[in-house]
């Protein structure tokens, strides 16, 4: 039936006509599934792929099954994904899924009470803490947004975000110490700590430290790729580059 539905999807009429004889009552979940994502995604039928939704055994189904099902309809229909989320048996699973969701699009008004509720909840805490920090970020509210950075604790990654709340906030000084801990504890991003320090000079117009701080970038870390980005800006203020012996002199 699905492959006449499919080889009949540009005859509106025929489409229905095959979707009526299916025998849902037959049918299992991942019969279910692959008949919506027929209609969805081949047939582009959306209004008979939600019908289609409704056929779905739900005491049958895992919470890994709804997990993909959600994951799948998160970039369909939203009203069909919060359903798929109020279902998991594991309820605080399905608010993380949404909270996800929420966190992605920026939607601190629907996301940030979510968080609430799960932070609490010693599985998802740390998920929920880390997603209302995105959320107070994206809503220009840096102050908050370094506290629940900090509590997330997951260096470097929430270090870089604290830089990113303090350039925003142009408090030069934190974003560059910041930076010096990122590139004093973490040596695989060390060279990127030190060229975003010569950036942060740069864009608050401190010309000498600035340059100081790219010639640091060719003089201790000559081979990355941040020493080959580093000659450009510094070419662009008029400094001579005389390589690393050079970068020594300065």
């Amino acid at each position: 039936i699905l492959k006449w539905t499919t080889l009949f999807r540009d005859h509106k009429g025929k489409v229905k006509e095959y979707y009526q004889k299916l025998d849902f009552g037959k049918m299992s979940n991942n019969d279910v599934r692959h008949t919506m994502d027929v209609l969805w995604d081949r047939c582009r039928e959306y209004a008979i792929a939600k019908a289609c939704y409704q056929k779905f055994k739900w005491d049958k189904m895992t919470d890994n099954d709804k997990n993909s099902l959600a994951g799948s309809l998160s970039r369909k229909d939203f009203a069909l994904f919060k359903d798929v989320c109020s279902r998991f048996k594991e309820k605080e699973r399905g608010m993380s899924l949404l909270l996800s969701y929420y966190r992605d699009r920026r939607d601190a008004k629907n996301g940030l009470p979510l968080t609430v509720k799960l932070e609490n909840v010693p599985k998802y805490a740390k998920h929920a803490i880390y997603s209302r920090a995105e959320l107070l970020y994206y809503s220009n509210k840096f102050k908050e947004a370094i506290v629940a950075y900090q509590q997330a604790d997951n260096p470097p990654d929430t270090l870089w975000k604290v830089v990113s709340c303090y350039r925003k906030m142009g408090d030069i000084k934190r974003a560059v110490n910041q930076l010096m801990e990122i590139e004093n504890f973490f040596k695989a991003q060390a060279p990127e700590a030190a060229i975003q320090i010569a950036q942060v000079y740069k864009g608050a117009g401190m010309k000498k430290l600035c340059v100081a701080a790219y010639r640091k970038v060719l003089r201790k870390y000559p081979k990355s790729g941040q020493s080959s980005r580093a000659h450009e800006p510094l070419e662009a203020m008029g400094e001579r580059i005389g390589g690393g012996s050079d970068a020594e002199e300065n």
